[in-house]
């Protein structure tokens, strides 16, 4: 509906036999139910009581479910006057075209509601991560409502979700329904600069922000496992990064000497092996002693260095 912006004169001449009446309305108006009544929105003057509680009385608009605020202007006035039995050659509008009127606390109910959605969507699946959208109800709802959700559906709790809403007054009543679009997120690690190809990452190029799980496909969890490691694509800011598009730098390759370290609270004992094959650091090598037909499973640590794979020995 439209804002209403500013003062808006309606000057009513009642049939003949009554007194004229002026219906001088607000620039802004605020109203606590679904209702909006012209005494709501104007100071009706007229010499006749009955009259003017008539007019005070005629509903101009409504406040649909979830809406926080409408506008009432001239036409709107003709046709709730009209409606309400008023002869309209006997009435005058002047003044400016429109007036604004919003929902007491509206603004506020509804971010109590998106909180509350949130919340709930914690509860029913604590391991998920969740963004909401598109939030509707099948019901008037005003500032002193406080909500409750009792259930959810679909139990996976993906895509257009509906909520069973109570009032905290009667928390185990469903009075209505609040509608949201629930997409399921994910933390990821994105660039946070452009990278060029072959770039080695530094934590310095790298963010962690929350996507919905369909854009994270591949994605990596944590900017730890992302640095060091050498980019096979250009990265533009915002893009995610992703396994297939990232290398890890071997510090070890085929015949180099590698010292495989067995670490206690007391003392470290240094092995000298042989790598079997290239690795980078983390990753799991094939490690073996001169003279050893034992083949030993380390984890490299760095450049010519490991440590044992717990059941290393093979």
């Amino acid at each position: 509906m439209r804002f209403l912006s500013t003062a808006l004169l309606v000057v009513v001449t009642a049939a003949a036999g009554l007194a004229g009446a002026t219906v001088r309305m607000s620039e802004s108006a605020v109203v606590d139910g679904a209702r909006v009544t012209l005494g709501d929105v104007a100071v009706v003057d007229t010499m006749n009581a009955a009259e003017r509680a008539r007019l005070s009385g005629v509903v101009v608009a409504f406040l649909g479910a979830g809406e926080t605020s409408t506008v009432v202007d001239s036409d709107a006035v003709r046709q709730a006057l009209s409606g309400a039995g008023v002869n309209l050659a006997y009435v005058n509008v002047a003044g400016a075209a429109s007036v604004a009127v919003s929902r007491a606390n509206g603004a506020l109910a509804t971010a109590t509601l998106a909180k509350t959605l949130e919340e709930s969507l914690s509860r029913l699946s604590p391991e998920g991560l969740f963004s909401l959208s598109d939030i509707s109800m099948d019901f008037p709802m005003d500032g002193h409502f406080s909500p409750v959700v009792l259930d959810a559906r679909p139990k996976d709790l993906s895509g257009r979700v509906r909520f069973d809403l109570a009032d905290a007054s009667a928390p185990d009543e469903v009075i209505g329904h609040a509608f949201a679009t629930v997409t399921r997120t994910r933390r990821v690690v994105v660039a946070k600069r452009s990278i060029m190809t072959g770039r080695t990452l530094s934590a310095a190029d790298l963010a962690l922000e929350t996507r919905p799980v369909a854009q994270c496909a591949g994605g990596i969890d944590s900017i730890e496992d992302a640095v060091g490691r050498r980019t096979l694509s250009t990265f533009e800011p915002e893009n995610v990064l992703r396994e297939g598009l990232l290398a890890s730098d071997e510090v070890v390759r085929r015949g180099d000497e590698v010292l495989l370290e067995y670490v206690s609270e007391t003392m470290t004992v240094a092995v000298r092996t042989k790598a079997l094959e290239n690795a980078a650091v983390g990753d799991v090598a094939r490690l073996k002693r001169d003279g050893d037909r034992s083949e030993y499973l380390g984890r490299i640590t760095g450049a010519g260095r490991a440590v044992p794979v717990s059941g290393g020995v093979q």
